[in-house]
């Protein structure tokens, strides 16, 4: 999956639990989304903002992020 802005790619192979609270914090800030309901830019969002330091900020299958 890209980013918006095609900057930025992810290719999913974790689920990430709490990314329903991390997109809406997003947009909060103003964020925006494609889809509906996709984890994949909800990291994609999230990383973008944060940069490496938004691996603290996940929770999932695998809770190795960082």
């Amino acid at each position: 999956m890209q980013h918006t802005t095609r900057r930025y790619s992810r290719i999913p192979k974790r689920s990430v639990f709490n990314y329903k609270e991390r997109r809406a914090r997003l947009e909060a800030a103003g964020y925006t989304f494609l889809r509906a309901d996709s984890d994949t830019e909800a990291v994609l969002q999230l990383h973008r903002r944060e940069r490496p330091e938004c691996l603290k900020k996940l929770r999932g299958l695998c809770d190795d992020y960082t």
